[in-house]
């Protein structure tokens, strides 16, 4: 096997400080397509790997905690595909900057490609509440949101979720309703109306004509 006859280094005003850390909430971009903007590794949430079309935007991958994102800035370039936060998602940066981390980083690199184009079929194939059923496997695990119980509050919207499992919202809504149902609201106290309070000082029962 051939090795590396010099380590790639990301130029120092390419990469961010490695005890950098990011919070980027549900929505907002982490990498947009084109940006020089280093390498991060997801610590929690989610991000849609994703790359512009002439309809929007086409899913790529989901980026899971542990996985990296901006890998071509080992090689010194700009990012192929953007990432945008699905859920809440904390990014911490990674500065490698050796040959030996080099090639683990490629490595970690590689091994969650081929995990992702797996996760990637199995969200894109066969009946619709299978492909939920899988979503909904993948975010709940470690780290992905703070809760333990998946609440529906806390899932992506209706129209991330129908182009991640390539199915119409209003199908995904009717699906979901059966996967993961509403919590029931919790039983409201209902407080005495004001002229059912006696006023201060009065020792007997009010009675409703």
């Amino acid at each position: 096997m051939t090795s590396l006859q010099s380590p790639i280094v990301i130029p120092q005003s390419r990469r961010p400080p490695a005890t950098a850390r990011r919070t980027v909430f549900r929505g907002e971009a982490a990498i947009e397509t084109g940006q020089r903007a280093g390498l991060w590794r997801m610590e929690r949430g989610v991000c849609l790997i994703e790359r512009p079309t002439r309809d929007g935007r086409d899913v790529v991958a989901l980026a899971l905690p542990g996985d990296l994102i901006g890998v071509e800035s080992l090689l010194g370039e700009a990012a192929a595909f953007g990432a945008t936060a699905l859920l809440d998602a904390a990014l911490c940066a990674c500065d490698q900057a050796g040959e030996s981390d080099l090639a683990g980083v490629l490595g970690h690199a590689v091994r969650q490609q081929q995990r992702q184009s797996l996760e990637m079929a199995e969200l894109r194939s066969g009946p619709v509440v299978e492909r939920l059923q899988h979503l909904l496997r993948l975010l709940s695990r470690p780290h992905v949101r703070r809760e333990t119980l998946l609440d529906r509050k806390e899932l992506p919207t209706l129209r991330d979720i129908a182009q991640i499992v390539n199915s119409a919202p209003e199908t995904v809504c009717r699906e979901l309703n059966r996967l993961v149902p509403a919590r029931p609201r919790a039983p409201r106290i209902a407080s005495p109306a004001p002229w059912m309070t006696a006023p201060a000082g009065f020792g007997g029962t009010l009675v409703a004509a």
